[in-house]
């Protein structure tokens, strides 16, 4: 018999062994230790639907945070299934679907907003940093790694890491 507390472990081990990124792996430790709140360190073979019920009634979860614990929860049980730890045809999310998160309007940066941008600042550096970032669209982590010997002037190149 595994408890949850021993599959969520392991779980989080193959997560974590398989290279992925910290905040997936967090996401995944999060929705683990809330089910483990809320039904306590059961036995898998005791896990039914009626815990996914205990698992979101009463919660003031965003959409986007229900969402990505469901998906959580159906990937662990999926490793559950294929660990042999729950029968290979049993989901207890099933029914369970995932809510259509909200539009949420985007504010854009028109050109003459950022061209006052540019010609707001007091410092060459913050023109630069903000002129790389208009013309080449890189993240700020990128811009900061940029290195001078990542400009190849005579072929108009820029070397970018991404991180």
């Amino acid at each position: 018999m595994t408890t949850l507390s021993q599959a969520s472990a392991e779980y989080l081990q193959f997560l974590e062994a398989r290279g992925l990124a910290k905040a997936t792996i967090q996401s995944a430790r999060n929705a683990l230790s809330h089910a483990d709140r809320a039904w306590g360190d059961l036995d898998l073979q005791d896990l039914q639907a009626r815990h996914i019920d205990v698992f979101f009634t009463g919660r003031s979860w965003s959409t986007g945070t229900r969402n990505i614990y469901l998906f959580v929860l159906r990937s662990f049980f999926r490793w559950c299934r294929t660990h042999r730890y729950l029968p290979p045809d049993y989901d207890p999310t099933e029914g369970w679907t995932s809510r259509p998160l909200a539009k949420k309007e985007r504010t854009w940066l028109t050109l003459p907003v950022l061209h006052a941008l540019l010609d707001s600042t007091s410092h060459a550096r913050d023109r630069a940093f903000i002129a790389i970032g208009m013309y080449t669209f890189l993240r700020a982590s990128e811009i900061v790694a940029l290195r001078v010997g990542d400009m190849d002037v005579a072929r108009s190149e820029l070397r970018v890491y991404r991180i």
